[in-house]
């Protein structure tokens, strides 16, 4: 039931930032990510506007956020 409330928060106000990590639902949902959770946000290599995880930890990269 929570994941469906989330998907119509992500769909009915996309750029509500539902977890305060100053990521849109909708940015964090389609990067993957999970828009309630504050610790999961977009992360890319340098200089790349892809996210590459929802978490600053692959061994061997050095992740930023996007």
């Amino acid at each position: 039931m929570l994941a469906i409330l989330t998907l119509l928060h992500v769909l009915l106000a996309p750029d509500t930032d539902i977890d305060g990590d100053d990521y849109g639902a909708l940015a964090e949902y389609l990067a993957g990510c999970d828009p309630r959770d504050r610790a999961s946000l977009p992360y890319c290599l340098p200089g790349a506007e892809v996210p590459g995880s929802c978490s600053s930890s692959i061994p061997g990269a050095e992740l930023e956020p996007c």
